[in-house]
C-alpha cells in the first residue's frame, strides 16, 4: 500500500514537472506591445510589396502562440537579460524570426540585414503571419522589446474569396453612401447659411427704411416748428416794437430766418444721406440675393451630379449582386462542369469593371464640380506659398547670419558638431549633463524640465532631432546601430545654443539569435532547425530527472525491505 502511494506521488510530480517544461503560458499583449507588433507587420508587408510579393494576413492563432513564447522569454530576460532569448520549441513547424531591440523599425532593419531572417520574410508561398512582442520591465535590458514572428501557409477556399469580395463590395457601398450623406449635409448647411444671409439682408434693409422715414419726419417737424416760430415772432413784432428799436427787431427777424433756412438745409442734407444709405442697402441685398441664388444653383448642379453618380453606383451594385447570385447558383455545378467556373469568373470580372467604371465616373463628376473652388483655393495657396517662401528665405538668411556670428565668436553650432567638430565641445561648455547607455537606449539627465533639446552624436555624424525632457529633466534617445562599441560624446542644443555635452559608453552588441535554414525536403518544402530548450527549461527538466531517479531508488529499497521482512 505504501509503495502504491509513493508511486502515485512521484507520478504526479513527474507530470507536473513535464508540464512546466513544455507548457507555454498565455499572455495578453499590452497597448505598447501591440503597437510594436503592428508596426512590424506593416514593415514586413511593405518590404514584400517592394519585392512584388503578396501581403501576409494577420493570423490570430499564430500571434497568440508568438505572444505566449515571447512573454515566457521576457520573464527570463527580466532577470538575466535579452541574451537568453531563443527560438520556440515549435519553430520546427513554422519559419520563425526573433529579435530584441528598442524600436520596431530598428528590429526590422536587423532582420533585413540577416540572410536567414530576410529569406523568411520573402517566402512567396507564405500567406499568414503571427507576431508577439513584449517590453522588458526589469533587468539589464529594461525598456527593450522582445519580438517573435511566425510565418505560415494557409489555403483560402473559393467560398471565402467570394465572401471577401462581397464584404469589400458592401464596404465600398457604405463608403459611397457616407460620402453622399456628407455632401448632402454640406449642401444643406450651405443652403441654410444662404437663407440666413438673405434674411439678415432683408432685416437690415427694413431697418434702414424705417430709420430713413423717422429721420425725414423729424426733419419736417423741425422745419415746420422753426417756420411757425418765425411767423409768430413776425406777428408779434409790430405791436411790441418801439420806434427806436425797429432796426434791431429787423435784424433779429433776419437772424431767425437764416437759422430756419440753415435747419431746413441740414434736414435736406440728412434726408439725402439717408436716401443714399437706403439705396446702398438695397443694392447690397440684391447682390447678396444674387450670390445666394448662384450658390443654390451650384448646389443643385452638384446634387444632380451626385444623384447621377449614385444611380451608376446602384446599377453597378445590381450588376454585382446579379453576378454573385449567378455564382451561387453555379457553385453546385462547378465541380461537374468546369465551364461554369470560367463563366463565373467572367461575370465577376465584368461586374468589377462596371463598378470601377461607375466609381470612376462619380469621381470625375465630383472633381468637375469642385474644379472652380479648387482654382480659387489654388490662387490663395500660391499667394500663401509665395509669402511663406519669402518668410523662409528671410529666416534662412537670419539663421545664416546668426551662425556666422556664433562661428566668429567661437560658439559651437548644431551643424558644426553634427559634422564631427568635437574640438568645439570644450570643458567650459560641458555643463551638468549626464548620459548612460543601456542596450539600444541612451538616457540623458540634468536638463531643464519640459524643455526641447536637439540631440547630436558627433562621432556618428547624426542629429537625432528635437526631444522633450520630462518633468524630472531627463530624456531618452535611441543609439544608432552604426555606433561602434566604446566611448562617445553627446551634445544637446536648446534654441540653437549649446546647452551642454557629456560622454557615454556603448557596450559590445549582443548577437541576435537567428534560426538557420535547412536543405529542401523531397517534397520541396523547407523547415527551420529547432534551437532546443532555454536554460530555465533545462534546469526544471534536470530537477525532474533527479527526482525520478531518487524515487526509483526509494522504491527499490522499500521492495528489498519488504522482501526481507517476509522471510
Amino acid at each position: 500500500m505504501r509503495i502504491k502511494k509513493l508511486v502515485g506521488v512521484f507520478t504526479a510530480l513527474a507530470i507536473a514537472l513535464m508540464t512546466a517544461v513544455i507548457a507555454i503560458p498565455s499572455a495578453a499583449a499590452s497597448s505598447a506591445d501591440a503597437q510594436f507588433a503592428n508596426r512590424l507587420h506593416v514593415l514586413i508587408n511593405d518590404y514584400r510589396a517592394q519585392h512584388a510579393l503578396a501581403p501576409l494576413r494577420w493570423n490570430d492563432q499564430m500571434s497568440a502562440e508568438s505572444q505566449s513564447w515571447t512573454q515566457q522569454s521576457a520573464d527570463q530576460a527580466n532577470i538575466y537579460g535579452a541574451g537568453v532569448f531563443q527560438h520556440s520549441p515549435g519553430s520546427y513547424a513554422f519559419p520563425e524570426n526573433i529579435v530584441w531591440n528598442m524600436s520596431a523599425d530598428q528590429a526590422f532593419s536587423w532582420w533585413v540585414n540577416s540572410p536567414p531572417h530576410r529569406a523568411n520574410m520573402l517566402r512567396a508561398a507564405d500567406t499568414d503571419i503571427g507576431i508577439g512582442a513584449v517590453q522588458l520591465t526589469a533587468g539589464p535590458n529594461r525598456g527593450a522589446y522582445l519580438a517573435t514572428a511566425k510565418f505560415g501557409q494557409f489555403a483560402v477556399s473559393v467560398e471565402d474569396e467570394a465572401a471577401a469580395r462581397e464584404a469589400d463590395a458592401r464596404e465600398a457601398e457604405k463608403k459611397a453612401a457616407a460620402e453622399a450623406e456628407a455632401r448632402a449635409a454640406a449642401e444643406r448647411a450651405a443652403a441654410d447659411e444662404a437663407a440666413a444671409k438673405e434674411a439678415a439682408a432683408k432685416d437690415a434693409a427694413a431697418k434702414a427704411a424705417a430709420k430713413e422715414a423717422a429721420d425725414q419726419a423729424a426733419a419736417e417737424a423741425a422745419a415746420k416748428a422753426a417756420a411757425e416760430e418765425a411767423a409768430a415772432k413776425a406777428a408779434k413784432e409790430p405791436a411790441a416794437a418801439a420806434p427806436d428799436t425797429k432796426q434791431a427787431d429787423q435784424d433779429k427777424a433776419a437772424a431767425d430766418k437764416a437759422a430756419a433756412d440753415k435747419a431746413a438745409a441740414e434736414a435736406a442734407a440728412r434726408k439725402a444721406a439717408e436716401e443714399a444709405a437706403a439705396q446702398e442697402a438695397v443694392e447690397k441685398a440684391a447682390a447678396a440675393k444674387a450670390a445666394e441664388e448662384a450658390a443654390a444653383k451650384e448646389a443643385a448642379d452638384r446634387k444632380a451630379a451626385e444623384d447621377a453618380a449614385a444611380e451608376k453606383v446602384a446599377a453597378a451594385k445590381a450588376a454585382e449582386e446579379a453576378a454573385a447570385q449567378q455564382a451561387a447558383e453555379d457553385a453546385a455545378a462547378r465541380s461537374v462542369d468546369p465551364a461554369h467556373q470560367a463563366a463565373e469568373e467572367q461575370a465577376a470580372a465584368e461586374a468589377a469593371i462596371a463598378r470601377e467604371q461607375a466609381e470612376a465616373d462619380a469621381a470625375a463628376q465630383a472633381a468637375a464640380v469642385e474644379a472652380a473652388a479648387n482654382e480659387a483655393a489654388a490662387k490663395e495657396t500660391a499667394q500663401a506659398a509665395a509669402a511663406a517662401k519669402a518668410a523662409a528665405e528671410e529666416e534662412t538668411r537670419r539663421a545664416a547670419e546668426q551662425a556666422k556670428a556664433k562661428a566668429a565668436a567661437g560658439v559651437a553650432t548644431v551643424e558644426q558638431v553634427t559634422l564631427g567638430q568635437e574640438a568645439l565641445l570644450t570643458d567650459a561648455a560641458r555643463g551638468t549633463v549626464t548620459a548612460v547607455a543601456s542596450g539600444s537606449q541612451l538616457r540623458i539627465s540634468g536638463l531643464a524640465s519640459g524643455a526641447a533639446y536637439e540631440v547630436v552624436l558627433p562621432s556618428a555624424g547624426v542629429n537625432l532631432g528635437a526631444v522633450n525632457a520630462d518633468a524630472k529633466g531627463s530624456l531618452a534617445a535611441a543609439v544608432p546601430a552604426v555606433l561602434a562599441a566604446g566611448e562617445h560624446k553627446v551634445a544637446l542644443f536648446r534654441d540653437g545654443v549649446l546647452a551642454g555635452w557629456t560622454t557615454f559608453t556603448v557596450e559590445q552588441a549582443v548577437t541576435v539569435m537567428a534560426a538557420q535554414p535547412v536543405p529542401a525536403a523531397a517534397d520541396g518544402t523547407t523547415e527551420l532547425a529547432a534551437t532546443g530548450l532555454n536554460a530555465a527549461q533545462l534546469a526544471i527538466g534536470g530537477i525532474g530527472a533527479l527526482m525520478a531517479l531518487t524515487g526509483g531508488a526509494a522504491l527499490v529499497a522499500l521492495q528489498r525491505q519488504r522482501a526481507a521482512s517476509l522471510r
